[in-house]
């Protein structure tokens, strides 16, 4: 979707442009003009089924157009607050229902709508222009601001397209990523181009625009004290109940992303427990990668590298479920990551660690279903693994809490556990990079393959303080704000253009109910004991599941390794990564921004074996991490320089 509004001037050109380029992401197009704005609202095959009723760009009854891209969550109960009859909320597609929501509160109704997703709303009486994103989560939305026109649009292309601005790539915002700075919120990949943030809204006048935060979640989190823990398991339990049926809400049975984790089982459980009470509905699929033949089976101890096991013991639990298992034996580590960052118009962060994910979406594809559900923002609310507390017990002086907590530490990792999570969150920052370099950690350098020279001319340091990255990963002094902080880069990440981009490629739309607002409010104001106790960290979410999922998924030692063969999947494709390492020599644009020659070294001296640490390799972050993402990187480069 995208909106032009020429502020000075002839009427709105360059709509059609725009319409164009964002045709990858659609199925159908509508286009309106009205004066000096032109808005565009691509369409997609519907994935539930009030989106057989979507009419493209809504009109309201005062005169206010409304583009409207993603969806609502909990409708029924947003339609018995607008006054809306369930027998009609059922023919209104969400464009229609958020348009009813605009005119009865106006802004206001962003936030009273629950959901995912991105408006453009024009105003022509009062001639203004409101762009913005939902709380929370939101599809991504870009803008550009001249002195005669601003763009909107969900892709950096549809900005380019209505704006005419250079596309020329955003060294600064490259950098950054090439160190794993999320919290470069605003900044796109693109000179000239900005992003909204989940929660932002951009309103632009003839004479003068702002972008405003009106939702901040630290806000919004109210304590949560109930007086027995059956009360908190009884209500989260209905609160993830509720977020999994509202996400199973499509024109037919969702597919699953399932692990052995205690996350997307729980997710699953949920599933098939409310399939249960509809007959005749078809089964639950589920997706599930296991490593492909061949592999050395290294994997580090803490970590289980083939979930088939667990997921089988739950498809035993619940004989409804289709459990599928892909070893994509023969697919390559970076499959489809080039049409997909194409797509999304940004450098993918864990090109060699997404083929699983790729190879079981392309097998969701085949079974014609539109709609896959997955769990990967669990551990950041229901398992929280809430280490934070020991911090919390440290600062409010609580030392005989705290002393029985560590005489819960596993043997032998008690005192190094201790240090991380109680001293080193309350020590001055450069002490701490002092003291990591002092033990050869040295922060970002270690995994990034980026080039020193264009390091230094960005400024990633000082961009990283200013942005608060610590590149040592240190703990939070408080559970709150470690979860908040996942968030704020969940609601201003990549992550949002690339679920917009793999929607758009398979034409299936994934959805994970641990972004459920309700549910997320609630978790992050509960007591940190229901979180971490007795030594036992990610407490909450076996107490919500206990008997409704297999014990050793509740009991497990060891998290799952979805791409546990990506050592084996590489070496596979050293010839092929050589050879596009060289070219990239002659390259100018790639050349000046990467370390080509570490990574070359890296080649030369790649292990025989899945290295599991620095013993294995004296690069070994570079070999596990910087290495897929430099050639991320590099192929974006020469996406948008036009030189591949």
């Amino acid at each position: 979707m995208g909106a032009v509004f020429v502020r000075h001037g002839p009427p709105a050109d360059r709509v059609e442009a725009m319409s164009g380029a964002l045709q990858g992401f659609g199925a159908k197009s509508a286009v309106v003009r009205d004066g000096p704005v032109g808005l565009v609202r691509v369409v997609s095959a519907p994935f539930s089924p009030e989106d057989a009723f979507d009419r493209g760009i809504v009109r309201c009854e005062g005169g206010q157009q409304v583009v409207f891209q993603g969806r609502l969550h909990h409708r029924d109960d947003l339609a018995r607050a607008l006054g809306v009859k369930s027998g009609r909320a059922e023919r209104m597609a969400d464009p229609d229902l958020f348009a009813r929501a605009w005119e009865r509160w106006g802004r206001e109704a962003a936030v009273r709508a629950e959901g995912s997703f991105a408006v453009v709303v024009w105003d022509g009486a009062g001639r203004v222009l409101t762009a913005l994103c939902s709380p929370l989560s939101s599809p991504p939305l870009y803008f550009s601001v001249m002195p005669r026109r601003v763009v909107v649009a969900s892709t950096p292309r549809g900005v380019h397209a209505g704006s005419g601005v250079p596309r020329r790539i955003n060294d600064a915002r490259l950098a950054s990523s090439l160190i794993l700075d999320p919290f470069d919120l605003r900044s796109s990949y693109f000179e000239g181009v900005q992003s909204l943030a989940s929660g932002e809204a951009l309103v632009v006048e003839s004479g003068a625009h702002r972008v405003h935060q009106f939702w901040n979640t630290a806000d919004h989190v109210r304590p949560v004290r109930m007086p027995r823990t059956q009360d908190y398991v009884q209500t989260g339990r209905e609160l993830l109940r509720a977020a999994v049926a509202d996400a199973m809400r499509s024109c037919e049975t969702p597919t699953m992303l399932l692990s052995g984790g205690m996350d997307s089982t729980a997710v699953a459980a949920n599933a098939l427990e409310l399939l249960a009470e509809r007959p005749g509905a078809a089964p639950l699929i589920s997706f599930t990668a296991r490593p492909a033949e061949g592999w050395d089976g290294r994997c580090a101890p803490v970590r289980n590298p083939d979930e088939w096991p667990l997921v089988r013991a739950l498809a035993e639990m619940y004989p409804s479920l289709d459990a599928r298992f892909v070893r994509a034996q023969n697919v390559a580590f970076d499959h489809l990551s080039q049409p997909i960052m194409e797509l999304a118009e940004l450098p993918q962060r864990n090109v060699s660690n997404s083929c699983w994910g790729l190879a079981c979406l392309s097998r969701a594809q085949a079974t014609g279903r539109r709609v896959i559900m997955t769990g990967g923002m669990g551990n950041f609310t229901l398992s929280y693994h809430g280490y934070e507390r020991l911090a919390s017990l440290l600062w409010r002086g609580r030392w005989a809490a705290l002393r029985t907590e560590a005489a819960h530490l596993p043997r032998g990792q008690a005192g190094r556990i201790l240090v991380r999570e109680t001293i080193v969150p309350f020590l001055p920052r450069p002490l701490v990079r002092a003291l990591r370099c002092w033990r050869r950690q040295e922060g970002w350098s270690r995994y990034s393959a980026i080039h020193p020279s264009f390091a230094h001319d960005m400024r990633v340091d000082q961009r990283a303080r200013r942005h608060g990255f610590d590149p040592y990963y240190s703990s939070q002094r408080s559970r709150l704000k470690g979860q908040l902080q996942v968030l704020l880069v969940g609601a201003a990440g990549e992550g949002r253009a690339m679920s917009l981009a793999v929607e758009a490629f398979f034409g299936i739309a994934k959805r994970d109910p641990y972004w459920d607002r309700r549910l997320v409010l609630w978790c992050l104001g509960l007591p940190d004991e229901l979180y971490h106790q007795d030594g036992r960290a990610r407490r909450l979410i076996p107490l919500l599941m206990d008997g409704r999922v297999p014990d050793g998924i509740l009991t497990a030692r060891r998290r799952g390794r979805q791409a546990a063969d990506w050592h084996f999947r590489l070496t596979r494709e050293l010839p092929r990564i050589r050879g596009e390492i060289e070219e990239w020599r002659d390259d100018p644009d790639v050349a000046e921004r990467l370390d080509l020659d570490r990574l070359l070294r890296v080649l030369d001296t790649w292990p025989s074996q899945t290295p599991l640490s620095g013993r294995d390799h004296p690069d070994y972050p570079i070999v596990r991490w910087g290495l897929g993402r430099a050639l991320a990187a590099g192929r974006f480069i020469r996406f948008v320089e036009g030189s591949r």
